[in-house]
Order: C-alpha cells, then sequence, then structure tokens
C-alpha cells in the first residue's frame, strides 16, 4: 500500500466520525427537533420546595410539597389534585391566617407547588432545552461516559438573557451549562451553574443558582425524570435561599 493509499484510507475511516461532531450544537438541535412530544402521556409529579429568609435578624422557612397528576394531549396541559389534597391545602391556609408570623410554615398538600409551565417543561423538555440553547456558545466537546455508558459532554456558556438595564449593573457573571448525550446524540442529563453580581446606586446584591436534570427519551418526548434548583441571593440587609426538587413518574 503506497503512503497515499494509506492516507486515504486514514481520512476514510476518521472523517464519519469527524462529521458527526463537527458541529455538536448543531446536531444536537436536530435531534431535538425530532422529539415533537405528541405522543400523550400522563404522570405524577411530586415536588418539595424549601424556602429560607433572613430579614435583618428574623429568619423564616417555609416547606411546600405535593403531589400532581399532570397529562398532556390533544386534549392540551391538564394537573389535577385529590379531593384530600385540596382540603388539606384549605386547612393549611386557615392555618397560615390564623398564625402568619409563624417560623415555620408547611404545607404537605400545597396547590400552588407546580405551575404549568413547569408541568409542560417537565413533560416535554426539547422544545425549552432548544431555546436555552439559542445563542449559547460552545466552550468544550468530548467523550465521557455517564452512569457507565457511552457518551458525550458539551460544555456550554448560555446567552445572558438580561435586559437592557441589567446588564447596565451587572458586575460580574458566571454560566457554565452542561449537557451529557447519549450515543445517538439525545440528551441524557444537564447541570447549570450561575453567579451573577450586580451594583446600583452604590447597592450591591448577588444571585447564585444551581440547576441540575436527569433526562429520559419516551416516544417522541424528552421526559425530566428528576430536576432540582438551588438558588442564593443576597442584598439590602437581605439574604434568602431555596432548593426546589421534583420527580416525575410515568403511570398508565
Amino acid at each position: 500500500m503506497t503512503s497515499r493509499s494509506l492516507v486515504v484510507l486514514v481520512a476514510a475511516l476518521l472523517l464519519p466520525s469527524g462529521r458527526a461532531h463537527a458541529d455538536p450544537l448543531g446536531d444536537l438541535r436536530a435531534s431535538l427537533q425530532k422529539l415533537v412530544g405528541e405522543q400523550p402521556i400522563k404522570a405524577q409529579i411530586v415536588v418539595k420546595n424549601i424556602v429560607k429568609n433572613n430579614d435583618e435578624g428574623q429568619a423564616q422557612q417555609t416547606v411546600e410539597e405535593g403531589a400532581v397528576v399532570a397529562e398532556d394531549g390533544p386534549q392540551g396541559l391538564r394537573l389535577s389534585w385529590a379531593p384530600q389534597q385540596i382540603l388539606e391545602a384549605r386547612k393549611a391556609e386557615w392555618q397560615k391566617a390564623a398564625n402568619p408570623d409563624a417560623p415555620a410554615q408547611h404545607s404537605s398538600s400545597s396547590l400552588s407547588v407546580l405551575g404549568a409551565k413547569d408541568a409542560a417543561d417537565l413533560l416535554g423538555y426539547a422544545e425549552p432545552l432548544r431555546l436555552l440553547l439559542e445563542g449559547a456558545t460552545l466552550v468544550e466537546n468530548k467523550v465521557e461516559p455517564r452512569n457507565g455508558k457511552p457518551g458525550r459532554l458539551l460544555v456550554l456558556r448560555p446567552r445572558d438573557g438580561l435586559t437592557a438595564s441589567e446588564k447596565k449593573s451587572l458586575k460580574e457573571r458566571e454560566d457554565v451549562l452542561k449537557v451529557w448525550l447519549d450515543e445517538t446524540g439525545v440528551p441524557l442529563a444537564l447541570d447549570r451553574s450561575v453567579k451573577l453580581k450586580f451594583s446600583k446606586f452604590f447597592i450591591s446584591f448577588a444571585v447564585s443558582v444551581h440547576e441540575a436534570r436527569t433526562l429520559t427519551r419516551l416516544g417522541d418526548r424528552l421526559l425530566v425524570t428528576q430536576w432540582s434548583e438551588e438558588s442564593s441571593g443576597s442584598g439590602l440587609g437581605q439574604t434568602g435561599e431555596s432548593r426546589k426538587t421534583m420527580r416525575v413518574t410515568p403511570v398508565p
């Protein structure tokens, strides 16, 4: 075999792999466009939300929990609660009205623990992820197995999404988005860490958010099976932090 033939053979072997990842963001967007989410789905979504606030030395904690049945299909998006859940939520409202300054409030069945947008995103995450990728910059693209299976990791810097006014007061920004893909290019998980610092009229405040999602393909849907968000903020003598978790389980 001549040296030229060897070069041609090596190129033939390498080019398909190289082309497959020549535009990883474009490939990911194309994969997401196929996950149109038209297949009907019904799932139970369990949510827990813990919020802690400290206003000039006065600390308060609120804990909300709830389970919602969500359905998405030709009829649109539907959220439903059992009658007992509604009764428990009403009881919690009476308790809060009787003692609004209690240092800790707890509701085991909150009707407001899950909004329609969060439910829609959990049941069909392809479109929200496409929007998140819009304007993002690829920082790193590498092979990285996940849970013992072959895959790739894309490290991205999302667009800031700030208004013109917010950009004027922005002093520091760290924003890293990691997306793990399986062998077919479908997302398996993502992790995003954001840290922002603002200063305006000699007043400074900071925000920190960390999100993690575990994903799975279910028919033509990209389903979020687990989701968590931890956030904190400080400014004007106040501090606050929250942790929210959601677990999605498809049901017949």
